[in-house]
This record gives structure tokens, sequence and C-alpha cells, in this order.
């Protein structure tokens, strides 16, 4: 049962589960809406406020955490947040660091091709990833993050894809971005 893993924070953790789960589907959207060409409907604008509102609920859990990590030795967050709960909240974290990371990678793919004709939502969306991928990898074991756990099984070494992670492309692209829409 949730509730009795998640203590009396079960609907925080409910909360951020969805946020993410919603940012992941509506990045997808967004990924293939771009891909279409489609970049001007009333549809767009609703995707993109999804996003935002997605992110909102992520960044500000972000802060929470790192509030209570800051605050809390031995407190009453120590009482009320059971390590289930906590462990829940920081899987829904990487979880969403990692849809930032793979929309930040699959726009810079063509971004050359498509950056000039590129609207201010998706500039938009880009931005947003860039800040989630900041303010949760900030809360992060940077060796995490760089090291990507892809091994070729056959020679126990790190593949040639492995040798730059996923993030630091996507950290990349991230600063391209925001350096080309200022």
């Amino acid at each position: 049962n949730t509730e009795n893993q998640l203590g009396l924070t079960w609907p925080l953790c409910t909360l951020v589960q969805l946020a993410v789960g919603d940012l992941r589907l509506n990045l997808g959207r967004w990924v293939t809406t771009i891909e279409d060409g489609n970049s001007s409907s009333q549809d767009n604008e609703h995707v993109c406020s999804e996003i935002e509102s997605c992110a909102t609920v992520i960044l500000e859990t972000v802060q929470l955490m790192t509030s209570l990590a800051d605050d809390d030795e031995g407190g009453i967050s120590s009482r009320v947040w059971m390590p289930e709960a906590l462990l829940h909240i920081r899987k829904s974290l990487e979880d969403a660091l990692n849809s930032s990371v793979q929309y930040l990678n699959s726009v810079s793919d063509d971004q050359d091709e498509t950056r000039t004709a590129v609207s201010d939502q998706a500039n938009n969306v880009g931005r947003i990833c860039c800040v989630l991928l900041g303010t949760i990898a900030s809360e992060l074991e940077v060796e995490d993050l760089l090291i990507s756990p892809s091994i070729d099984e056959r020679n126990m070494q790190l593949t040639k894809e492995t040798e730059t992670s996923c993030f630091a492309t996507a950290l990349t692209a991230g600063m391209l971005l925001c350096n080309a829409v200022g």
C-alpha cells in the first residue's frame, strides 16, 4: 500500500510522480510537433503550458527537498518524511532530469538546421529543460551525471558512445540553445 510506504507525504510523492510523467509525455509530444513542422497551432500552446506547469511542480519539489536537507537535523521533517518517501521523490527527480536530458539531446541533433525557424514556444521549452537540468543536477553527485553506465559486455569496457555521457551532451546542447536565443 502506497500510503503505508510513503507515510503522510504520499500525496506530494504522487503529485511529483504525476508531474514528472506528464513532463515526459508532453516533451515527447513537443518533439513530435517540432519534427512534423507544426509549431503554430493552439494545441502547441497547451502542450507548452503543460510543460511549464509540470516544471514548476518539479522545481518547487527540488527547492523543498533542499530546504528540508538544509534545515533538518533530526527535527520534524525526519519524523514526517519516511526514507521510502525520500527515495520516491529522488527517483521522480531523476526521471525529470532524464527527460530533460533526452529532450535536449533530441533537439541538439538538428539544432543547426532548425534554430532559425524555431518558435518562441520551442525556445521556451528548451529553456525549461535547461533550468530543470541545472536545478536537479546541482543537487546530485557530479560523478553520477558524467559517467554513463553502459558497458560493452564482451570487453567489459566503456563503449565509444558512453565516453561522452548523455548528460554532458545535453548540457552542451542546453548551453548552445541558451546562447542562440539570448
